[in-house]
């Protein structure tokens, strides 16, 4: 779900403002600065809109976001974009030379291949399959006993319960589970295997080389 960064923009805007006020002695530009993490965001046009209006009403120094989330390349590169070129051009200055270029060639080569018509038309096919993606998801889960999550605002990531993953005994029908006498600490020590089979979970994802998913017990 994304953060009302139009709201945190204003408000950083009129603090700011406020502060100038009363500290005129101050060197310029000191406040607070606001940097946005828009890793996945440029393929949601919900957030490139609350985006373009943080920028509008408030402030907003830099959006980052990442070019292998966003433009099917490798990992390893990322987009910095802001309202004020001075920003910019201050990050270029600073930057140069200390990381490989490879993620901006493949970023290059991508854009050219398929073209502004090409990576729109890749953003309206997503837009569409949304809602089936979702649909058969649900079956999946369903199909497991599991329930997909319902998040209305997030047309980023999908999640589903795990629910049915660990099959623990009930700590109230163990007597003395792990060598633990009250049910209060059998319940905790239950949870805690639980848990970490659920994780365990998570790690053979990751070691079949299973990425962007994430475990939360």
């Amino acid at each position: 779900v994304p953060d009302e960064v139009d709201r945190v923009a204003k408000t950083i805007q009129t603090w700011n403002e406020s502060y100038r006020l009363v500290n005129e002695s101050e060197m310029r530009g000191v406040g607070i600065s606001h940097v946005v993490n828009h890793a996945y965001g440029l393929q949601c046009l919900a957030t490139n809109k609350l985006l373009n209006r943080a920028c509008t009403i408030g402030r907003v120094d830099a959006i980052v976001c990442s070019t292998d989330k966003n433009f099917l390349v490798p990992v390893g590169g990322a987009l910095i974009i802001s309202p004020n070129k001075s920003v910019i051009d201050s990050i270029s200055k600073n930057y140069p030379g200390r990381a490989s270029a490879s993620p901006m060639v493949d970023l290059f080569i991508t854009m050219l291949s398929m073209g502004l018509d090409g990576y729109k038309g890749i953003l309206d096919e997503r837009r569409r399959l949304i809602g089936l993606f979702k649909a058969k998801l649900e079956n999946v889960a369903k199909s497991f006993g599991e329930r997909l999550l319902d998040c209305p605002r997030n047309s980023i990531s999908f999640g589903i319960t795990l629910d049915n993953l660990a099959v623990i005994e009930d700590a109230t029908e163990s007597k003395d589970y792990l060598g633990a006498k009250s049910l209060e600490t059998r319940q905790i020590r239950l949870t805690k295997e639980k848990n970490a089979q659920i994780t365990k979970f998570g790690s053979m994802l990751f070691t079949r080389c299973i990425s962007g998913t994430r475990i939360v017990p």
